[in-house]
């Protein structure tokens, strides 16, 4: 809505409802499919993303947000509930559960999750989510966190990647702008700072994906 383009609104708007009502939308269980395996968009690949359904849910929220559609909201609450229950491990999030098993508890996506559940907090005025990003953020303090080298990890094992602190940054801003508890604000400058010594540049200014000695 930067430009007041409603032609640009529309498009998005038409798309998340044809998306919501499509075979990639699993309906009785909610979540969104990875992908399609045809070009008419029928045969979804059986498998769910917590990246994929997060940032999702997150643009359908948005879209809620300007257009006051309840069907965008539906399917952002449907969306979310199946994250809770299908990719949640207690205060944190799996990346996928499906026909193909994968516990990992990724940082980066966490931290889209954070977002999704800080916005879908605000928009639709429901604690319960606020409850959900809290734990989530908390989680990755605690278990992802070295506050002596202020370093991140990616997963237990490996370091962090520079998406990791990227998102996770975003995911509590978004999560300030919720509750005002200034401690996440704070960790957030924390993250930004060791991000910049790890991945940045100094002569152009760019971002890296990995530091230098990243091993993955």
């Amino acid at each position: 809505m930067r430009t007041q383009n409603p032609k640009a609104l529309n498009m998005v708007l038409f798309t998340l409802r044809k998306l919501s009502e499509g075979r990639l939308h699993d309906q009785p269980t909610g979540g969104f499919h990875r992908y399609a395996t045809d070009a008419a968009w029928q045969l979804p690949h059986f498998e769910k993303m917590l990246s994929d359904n997060v940032q999702l849910a997150t643009i359908y929220l948005e879209a809620h947000q300007l257009s006051k559609d309840a069907q965008l909201a539906d399917t952002a609450r449907k969306t979310l509930a199946f994250i809770l229950t299908d990719l949640s491990t207690g205060p944190f999030y799996t990346a996928k559960r499906d026909q193909i098993l994968d516990d990992k508890i990724i940082t980066a996506y966490n931290g889209l999750a954070i977002t999704a559940f800080s916005k879908a907090a605000q928009i639709l005025n429901e604690p319960h989510y606020l409850k959900a990003a809290q734990r989530a953020a908390v989680y990755l303090r605690e278990h992802r966190y070295d506050p002596q080298s202020n370093r991140l990890q990616r997963t237990p094992n490996i370091p962090a990647l520079a998406e990791d602190y990227a998102y996770l940054v975003a995911g509590l801003i978004d999560l300030y702008q919720t509750d005002f508890n200034a401690e996440w604000l704070s960790w957030a400058a924390q993250l930004t700072l060791a991000q910049q010594t790890l991945f940045a540049d100094p002569q152009s200014g760019a971002l890296y994906s990995t530091t230098a000695d990243t091993d993955l």
